[in-house]
């Protein structure tokens, strides 16, 4: 690399850290993948989601997880960190690969824990044991768990877009506060999935060479080893070429983003919701050493990097579209389950509690 493309390129990095910890896309990054798929919601899809405050709300939830990671609580740090990411080349030392992962979290941490016990240094025997004293809120005890978050929240989703249908089924104007946060419950969720949805369209977010390429692995084409490479992606080259929404938008006329359209998903069957995600976050993996190979050449800096920033942003904002369009579809409830709803909700008028029973006339 030019020594002039190395100085733009590590002042770059030196801004976008200063914005805060490292994470896949700022802020601007995750509000514009919101911003694409709620433009590709279903015709059929409530007419609250095409309003503009709908949009400012699922765009500004869009970048509540990292306003998690902001606040240093280890509950916080352990219980959500790894979310963010999933170390796809990780899965060999444990005996895994992608297609092979279990397809619930807890016994995917139960593999890895078992596979720990049998190769306390990896399958290859060249790893490092993990250590917990050196990462003591435990955000980096697993390859991560993007892949889960995923799918979890459109579950989530998909459960509160039927009570919202159950709800209206009902017609009762009593319920109309229950309408309002079963709403904001939607909204909340759909910022939270465009947040890790958003985050697995960056590269650096499925492979262990996040920061740089990785210190004591083979670096035969000599990728670049900077820290502050990830931040640069996130965030610095957003700003360099003034990527914004109304970027993306355009460079979907020329060429359209997402999937291939064969790869459907019907998320009233998890094992589709499941592999829909695994064929994404493997389809962005294979974008790794591209991009450092652009960074290598210089590329980066020009317009190829600036191609290459708004397809992945394209990109999250299609696969993102596909999981609220698949929520939504699968969301219509039965007969059944409106009457669960009413027997469990025990709801008796706006109050929430039954109305207390009339004066006696009688005197004690």
């Amino acid at each position: 690399m030019h020594r002039h493309t190395l100085v733009t390129h590590l002042s770059i990095a030196v801004v976008a850290l200063a914005a805060g910890t490292a994470s896949a896309w700022d802020a601007s990054g995750h509000r514009t993948v919101a911003w694409l798929a709620l433009d590709a919601l279903p015709a059929d899809a409530p007419p609250f989601l095409k309003e503009q405050a709908t949009r400012d709300a699922v765009t500004w939830n869009a970048a509540e997880p990292d306003r998690w990671r902001g606040e240093k609580n280890p509950f916080l740090m352990n219980g959500t960190y790894m979310d963010h990411y999933f170390d796809v080349e990780d899965l060999e030392e444990y005996g895994m690969t992608l297609q092979t992962l279990p397809m619930l979290r807890y016994r995917f941490v139960r593999e890895i824990t078992l596979a720990r016990a049998k190769w306390p240094n990896g399958k290859s025997g060249t790893s490092k044991p993990y250590v917990e004293r050196r990462d003591p809120t435990g955000q980096q005890e697993f390859p991560g768990f993007a892949v889960y978050a995923i799918c979890e929240q459109q579950a989530r989703l998909t459960n509160q877009f039927k009570t919202w249908r159950m709800l209206k089924k009902l017609s009762d104007p009593d319920r109309d506060a229950q309408i309002k946060m079963a709403e904001a419950n939607i909204l909340s969720t759909m910022g939270v999935l465009a947040h890790f949805a958003g985050d697995t369209a960056q590269p650096l977010h499925t492979t262990k060479h996040h920061h740089g390429w990785a210190a004591g692995t083979p670096n035969p084409e000599g990728f670049t080893t900077d820290y502050g490479f990830h931040a640069l992606i996130d965030g610095g080259l957003i700003r360099k070429f003034d990527i914004d929404y109304a970027a993306c938008k355009a460079a979907q006329v020329e060429k359209p983003a997402g999937p291939p359209p064969e790869q459907a998903m019907n998320a009233k069957d998890a094992a589709s919701s499941w592999g829909y995600t695994i064929s994404y976050l493997q389809r962005i993996h294979e974008r790794v050493v591209p991009l450092y190979e652009l960074e290598k050449s210089g590329k980066l800096f020009g317009p190829e990097g600036k191609a290459f920033i708004i397809m992945s942003l394209n990109d999250g904002g299609a696969a993102l579209g596909a999981y609220y369009a698949s929520a939504w579809a699968a969301s219509e409830p039965t007969d059944k389950e409106v009457d669960d709803f009413i027997r469990y909700d025990g709801f008796k008028g706006s109050s929430g509690i039954a109305p207390p029973p009339p004066p006696s006339d009688t005197k004690p």
